[in-house]
């Protein structure tokens, strides 16, 4: 569960599409340490570095091939996953290009626009699990859960950001 949560977040924020680099770029400490828990659990030590742009982030990666090719793999079969996986991946792309609004009643998570497939992919997987969703085109891939308050019960338990923690719990309420 937990390699499909990082699955989520990676895809979600990786810091480098470089070969065999696993890494994430954020500016929520929470999310970082769950990524350097993560690698060091399994013995890598990361490399960090700042980077500053419109705003500062901190990048976190290891460099292992072994652990790039099984995300990939895992990722590539994420369909065929138990649905706590599938949760657990949703997780981690809802903490890193996710956004929930229970003001506005909105449950979204943000695709780069070569991701489009894997948006209509991730929509499909949804609607396996009983969550209506599709996939809109506003500057980029948006994926767009329709009854936000069901999905926000399912996933609450996989998503680690306390903003967006908060938001669920009162999308759920």
């Amino acid at each position: 569960m937990e390699l499909h949560y990082i699955m989520g977040l990676w895809k979600a924020d990786r810091c480098s599409t470089a070969r065999g680099v696993v890494g994430i770029k954020n500016t929520q400490k929470v999310l970082l340490d769950k990524f350097q828990k993560f690698v060091e659990d399994l013995g890598m030590k990361p490399k960090f570095r700042q980077v500053t742009g419109f705003s500062t982030t901190q990048d976190i990666y290891v460099c292992n091939s072994r652990l790039r090719k099984e995300i990939e793999e895992l990722f590539q079969n994420r369909a065929s996953s138990s649905e706590e996986n599938i949760l657990a991946y949703f997780g981690g792309r809802i903490d890193g290009d996710g956004t929930i609004s229970a003001k506005e009643s909105h449950f979204r998570i943000y695709y780069s626009p070569e991701e489009k497939s894997e948006a209509e992919e991730d929509s499909e997987i949804l609607k396996r699990l009983g969550i209506d969703s599709l996939v809109k085109m506003f500057n980029i891939p948006t994926l767009e859960i329709h009854k936000p308050r069901k999905f926000a019960k399912m996933i609450s338990k996989f998503v680690v950001s306390p903003q967006k923690q908060k938001e669920l719990k009162l999308l759920s309420a």
